[in-house]
């Protein structure tokens, strides 16, 4: 059973963090009387909403080296779009490259949700092809055999960066398969 767990922002919470703390489990209720929240959350197996508090850290996990690598690109990249951006449009943008939600406000992060417009910002298989055709291009003087190694490291650092997101690891598949198919040189009809 999944739930939603809400904590204070002024807690800094890393990966490998081992906490301890306080906590409520709630009921979720329905915020409108046009939109049933309450099934929708159920339909994604979540029950229970719960706001914790007195957080404390009291051990960290190991991160072994490739992940923390990762982290430290994906910390880089947010501090380069928050540094150039305005707040809120840093925050969006974020969400938007490596779907970074860790700073959306919980109003806006519902507004998408209750509009069914979280497809806009939704990394998936969009971004997949947008990093396929652009190396395509940009590599396109290359023989095929290293044009290709180059999309497919590229497209396996970005899914790395984004792992948390099931349907990016189902449009990195589904796009290398289209990749490949394209570079078969067979004829296809979509």
């Amino acid at each position: 059973i999944d739930g939603l767990i809400y904590y204070p922002s002024n807690y800094v919470l890393e990966i490998g963090d081992i906490i301890t703390f306080q906590w409520k489990i709630i009921k979720i209720d329905n915020f409108s009387d046009s939109f049933d929240y309450q099934k929708f959350l159920q339909s994604k197996n979540i029950f229970f909403q719960s706001f914790v508090n007195n957080i404390e850290i009291i051990d960290k996990i190991h991160i072994s080296e490739w992940r923390q690598f990762i982290i430290d690109i994906r910390e880089k990249i947010l501090e380069i779009v928050y540094n150039m951006y305005p707040k809120n449009e840093a925050i969006f943008l974020a969400w938007i490259l490596i779907w970074a939600r860790e700073d959306m406000p919980e109003d806006l992060s519902q507004n998408f949700n209750n509009s069914w417009l979280t497809h806009l910002v939704a990394v998936s298989g969009f971004n997949i092809t947008i990093i396929i055709v652009f190396l395509w291009f940009l590599f396109q003087v290359f023989p095929i055999f290293i044009r290709t190694i180059i999309i497919c490291i590229s497209v396996i650092f970005f899914v790395l960066l984004v792992w948390d997101n099931v349907p990016v690891v189902r449009a990195w598949i589904m796009g290398l398969i289209w990749y490949f198919i394209l570079i078969s040189g067979r004829k296809w009809d979509s």
